[in-house]
């Protein structure tokens, strides 16, 4: 059985050959530049999920943004685009933006539009938790991770943020101290998972 580590690092590959030898990056810097954040950014993954930042030609435009869509549409592999209007109605700490969740085999890519002001406070965060991030904080976080994957096979929503919180804000180090914490800001996930 695999380590969650080697899990994470086979994870990490896959995206990278998706993004750069299969040429998802490519496509998405035709319209603006892309800044990885979350799980990807940080080399913590667990399933296969990428969130981007997108600093188009010209932020929050629906036409630019729809292009997008046409063009991602038609790359291989691609099984469903869904598509967000204003970021701050479900996602309280975002500005006003646009959204879209891409379906690629079986990987679940959001790009999220933001302004450069925007994606400059979010990689200072990323940044800041890159810092913190040591060999057996990355084991950790990842551990944890894979012990609360839903039987679809992906963290349960907000879970990431949280996890980051615990372990690098607060410096919670026993897992069942992280998984309260998480409970404590309302994440959901199957006790039975826990070891």
């Amino acid at each position: 059985m695999n380590t969650p580590i080697q899990i994470a690092d086979t994870l990490k590959k896959e995206a990278d050959i998706l993004l750069y030898e299969k040429g998802l990056y490519d496509l998405l810097s035709k319209y603006g530049k892309v800044s990885f954040v979350g799980s990807y950014a940080l080399d913590l993954l667990a399933w296969r999920d990428i969130d981007l930042e997108l600093q188009m030609q010209v932020p929050h435009s629906i036409s630019d943004f729809m292009d997008l869509a046409k063009d991602l549409a038609e790359f291989p592999g691609v099984k469903r685009i869904t598509f967000l209007k204003d970021l701050h109605l479900k996602y309280k700490d975002f500005p006003k933006g646009l959204c879209m969740g891409v379906y690629i085999d079986q990987w679940k890519i959001d790009i999220w539009d933001m302004d450069a002001q925007e994606i400059t406070y979010h990689q200072g965060i990323s940044n800041a938790y890159k810092q913190k991030l040591t060999p057996d904080l990355r084991e950790l976080i990842v551990s944890c991770k894979q012990q609360i994957l839903t039987k679809e096979g992906r963290t349960p929503k907000s879970s990431g943020v949280y996890l980051l919180e615990a372990a690098l804000t607060h410096g919670l180090r026993d897992p069942k101290e992280i998984f309260a914490y998480l409970k404590k800001h309302g994440v959901a996930f199957a006790p039975h998972l826990i070891s």
